[in-house]
């Protein structure tokens, strides 16, 4: 109990002084609620005529309801309850006391028994309507046992005539209804039903309800085929009437919306109905409709909303046509009228160019539009792209039109073929002139369209000198430089081939980048330069890449001692450019045809300025891993190059160090004071490629195999050290759960390599692993998680030595970790990893049935704490089912349930997330 008054309390939390403040009078109050205390100050609070202590008085019951109503007597509980209705009748007049205290009374209900709900619910003096909704909504929120939901099916049935009554009799409260039809048709849509209430809505509809009205309609045509009265509703003089007027005021306003929404609904429900009489009068006016709403006056994104939410309705138009193309011809003109309209909609408005958040929601809404340019050419096809044309050929002098049109052809562009010959005609040398002298906007549009376009580009060589004339002369441009870079990484990449003639050019855009690229920009350009000369003949491609290798690695072998050690220094950045330059070389070099000759590759790797080239790059890692461990930027860069260059292990590029060497690194590296999660994630990588390496040279696994043995020995070194209890691993959830990541990859790639490991470390291993499966940080505890079920995975059907070891490992460790998998899932574990731990107990079942079953039955069964709201049928009906169970989601169901009596979650919302799997 607090010592602080009651009156302080609630008086910080309703006008605290901070953040701090609130949340330190709100843990106070909430302990006095959770505390034996909290029954009287219910009612204490209640009793008051200050409303704001009626609330606090009401949450206190919530919470009194939700943890502690089920461990009252029967007299005590039947106390409770008469108490609530009491103060839910006496504060009738308020709303959010009604609701709140209300809803506590069906919590109870929940909690005792169903079969008095509607009972209790009829000595409840509120409104039907209001109290209908309350209860209906909570009804749908709560979770039930299979005896609670037979109870309430049986309540439901039985008070059928008063729902739906009081549904029917009730629509002019329209805000209630909605939520009692809404939430009633989860538990019943019989036609019956839902025919009368069509019809009393259909006759009660008007200009002042029709938001309200409407929105049930679009519940209801998820139920039952309503496609003619919803379509007449539609296409009447009074949706007619209701929407000219929002577009004449230009009211993106609940009216506008529920029409849209009404009509999304109604497409997406009956999208056949429309697409089978593609000339009926019906037809023509929703359709008429969908172009008006997607032609919405007013700046879409922040002025209106109304175009954007139409959208959808031409993606299901376009799927069906698809899928049944037979009436296609006769919807062409509608989507023909579409294409027009979002090219005007999509032009950049120039209102907006002050306004980031104007700006940001208009460009939200332009991704959507490039979806629906997809569509269109669905049904379109080479219309679309006419279309298109003959726009940029009208507007060649509106910057901004130009810009929406070049926009538009970006948004197609996965959907054409790649010897399109559509880019001919985009690409011309007279249209790139003219945009030139057009905005930045426009030509930042038309450098991302040839990024875009590139894969079509490379079928088209002739459009390619103009091309890349222009992408050359942008990269200069401060604000341009950007797209600029990506497109002529994307031409260098797809085009190669066609480019390789042009070597001498780009040799020479090379020796100038210092003083035409900026510097953020320079390494796309490297990567776009490298992509080219590895196009090369192997024994061509030497020279241009040694000069474009060497300087950077002169560079970082004269500065990286001062790089280590100061962190803010010209000689740092020198180096961190160059090693970013040199990941471009790396992205580059792997950028090569399926046809490679990849012995010429070898040939040419073995001379000797290359290989010393990759010598140095071996020295420059080992270098970072001796005295830079700790350095994430120069470890990330350094690790990021060696991913790229062995991202296809078999098929090295000539700057390729072998995988040994780099093994040898990485073990450097974390064999340092502190492991680094950055080389342990390396290694993790490492060890992956070392096993597609071994599948296809399989002479190379005994000497890999004892590479990978001592690196993960010297990490355990390492990680033992460090991480010496659950605490020190939950303060660096980085290193654990990299290093088990590590560990899963060796057991998933390796698993008798991982067995071959010395005794004394396997065990240390699993003594650490069953640690970490009491952290209650998420992604460390998945990450021991997915090890301990890899182990007992993965070492399956193995030779007779090797099983030996793994079955004696688990059943030395099998009993502490069901029993610690078991506690988290009832209390420790964050509620998203129940499953994983519900799954290692089904692997260990699985595995070990005989020893498991004793496990299971002793962890449950202990008189522990966290079991504390466990009766002992709920812990016999858990170790029962686990025991018996024959799929791991059976278990995982089974652990999610049992967390949820633990930790006193059953029958509320907050508990129905421990059920999800």
């Amino acid at each position: 109990m607090s010592n602080i008054p009651l009156d302080e309390i609630i008086s910080n939390i309703v006008q605290p002084k901070s953040n701090d403040v609130i949340r330190y009078y709100q843990n106070e109050l909430l302990n006095i609620q959770k505390s034996a205390a909290g029954w009287q100050l219910m009612e204490e609070l209640l009793e008051l005529d200050d409303t704001i202590y009626k609330f606090y008085g009401a949450l206190t019951a919530q919470i009194k309801a939700s943890n502690d109503f089920i461990h009252l007597n029967e007299d005590d509980k039947l106390s409770f309850q008469q108490k609530i209705l009491h103060y839910t009748n006496q504060n009738n007049q308020n709303k959010l006391l009604s609701n709140k205290l209300l809803s506590t009374l069906i919590v109870t209900l929940v909690k005792s028994s169903l079969n008095d709900l509607f009972s209790i619910l009829s000595q409840v003096h509120l409104p039907d309507s209001f109290k209908l909704a309350v209860v209906l909504e909570d009804l749908v929120r709560l979770e039930f046992s299979k005896e609670q939901t037979q109870q309430l099916r049986q309540q439901l049935l039985s008070n059928k005539d008063y729902i739906e009554t009081t549904i029917l009799s009730n629509l002019e409260d329209l805000d209630a209804t909605t939520t009692s039809i809404e939430n009633y048709l989860k538990f019943n849509s019989s036609h019956d039903f839902l025919d009368r209430l069509l019809n009393v809505l259909l006759s009660t509809i008007n200009t002042e309800n029709y938001s309200k009205v409407a929105a049930i309609v679009e519940i209801l045509i998820t139920f039952k085929d309503y496609s003619v009265p919803v379509s007449q509703l539609l296409t009447s003089p009074l949706t007619s009437q209701v929407w000219q007027e929002c577009v004449e005021n230009e009211s993106s306003d609940e009216n506008s919306q529920a029409i849209v929404n009404l009509l999304m609904s109604f497409v997406d429900s009956y999208t056949d109905f429309i697409i089978n009489q593609p000339t009926s009068q019906t037809t023509h006016g929703l359709l008429q409709l969908a172009l008006s709403a997607t032609s919405f006056p007013g700046v879409a994104g922040s002025d209106e909303t109304i175009s954007e939410s139409s959208l959808d309705i031409w993606f299901q138009l376009q799927d069906t046509l698809s899928d049944d193309p037979t009436n296609i011809e006769h919807f062409k003109d509608y989507f023909t009228q579409l294409s027009y309209i979002l090219l005007t909609k999509s032009v950049f408005p120039s209102s907006i160019a002050q306004n980031q958040l104007a700006r940001d929601q208009f460009l939200s809404y332009r991704q959507v539009v490039g979806d629906t340019f997809i569509y269109s050419y669905y049904v379109l096809r080479n219309g679309l792209i006419e279309i298109l044309y003959n726009t940029l050929n009208n507007v060649l002098q509106s910057s901004e039109q130009v810009e929406s049109t070049l926009f538009a052809f970006k948004s197609i562009q996965e959907a054409l073929p790649e010897d399109d010959s559509a880019v001919n005609r985009l690409f011309n040398p007279q249209f790139i002139d003219i945009v030139s002298s057009h905005s930045q906007r426009t030509q930042r549009t038309l450098l991302i369209v040839i990024d875009e376009y590139s894969p079509q580009i490379s079928n088209h060589p002739s459009v390619l000198p103009p091309l890349l004339n222009f992408v050359v002369s942008k990269l200069s441009d401060i604000e341009l430089a950007t797209p600029a870079a990506n497109a002529l990484r994307s031409l260098c990449g797809d085009c190669k081939q066609h480019l390789i003639q042009e070597i001498g050019a780009f040799g020479e855009l090379h020796t100038n980048l210092s003083t035409t690229v900026p510097v953020m920009e320079r390494s796309k350009v490297i990567q776009a330069i490298v992509s080219i000369v590895n196009a090369l003949p192997p024994f061509q491609a030497k020279d241009p890449l040694i000069s474009m290798v060497r300087p950077l690695i002169d560079i970082i072998f004269a500065n990286i001692d001062i790089a280590i050690k100061a962190k803010e220094s010209s000689q740092r950045d020198d180096v961190l450019i160059a090693l970013d330059n040199l990941l471009a070389v790396s992205k580059g070099l792997v950028n090569y045809d399926e046809d490679v000759n990849q012995n010429a590759i070898d040939v040419v790797g073995n001379d000797e300025a290359v290989t010393q080239l990759r010598k140095q790059l071996i020295e420059i890692g080992a270098k970072i891993a001796m005295e830079g461990t700790s350095d994430s930027d120069l470890s990330t860069i350094y690790g990021d190059i060696v991913k790229s260059l062995t991202i296809s292990p078999t098929q090295p590029t000539l700057l390729t160090p072998s995988i040994d060497d780099l093994l040898n690194v990485a073990g450097m590296a974390l064999s340092t004071l502190i492991p680094s999660s950055i080389w342990l994630s390396l290694s993790t990588s490492l060890i992956n490629r070392s096993k597609l390496i071994i599948d296809e040279k399989p002479h190379t696994r005994d000497a890999l195999v004892s590479i990978i043995l001592q690196l993960v020995t010297i990490a355990w070194s390492g990680i033992s050290k460090t991480l010496t209890d659950e605490l020190k691993m939950q303060d660096h959830p980085d290193l654990t759960s990299t290093f088990f990541g590590l560990l899963t990859m060796l057991t998933k790639t390796l698993p008798i390599a991982f067995l071959q490991l010395n005794g004394t470390v396997l065990e240390g291993l699993l003594t650490f692993s069953t640690v970490a499966l009491k952290i209650p940080e998420r992604h460390s505890l998945r990450s021991a998680a997915d090890f301990v079920a890899s182990v007992i995975f993965q070492t399956r059907n193995l030779p007779p030595m090797e099983q030996g070891i793994v079955d004696n490992l688990l059943k030395q460790y099998g009993a502490p970790m069901v029993r610690i998998s078991l506690i988290g899932a009832a209390h420790n574990a964050p509620r998203s990893q129940v499953p994983i731990l519900g799954e290692i107990v089904f692997l260990f079942v699985v595995k070990l049935s005989s020893q498991s079953e004793r496990w299971v039955e002793a962890a449950v069964l202990e008189p522990l704490d966290v079991y504390s709201r466990a009766s002992l049928q709920d812990k016999e009906k858990l170790a029962k089912t686990i025991n018996a169970a024959r799929t791991a989601r059976r278990v995982k169901e089974a652990c999610s349930e049992f967390a949820g009596i633990c930790r006193g979650t059953q029958g509320s919302a907050f508990g129905m997330a421990v059920s999800a799997i």
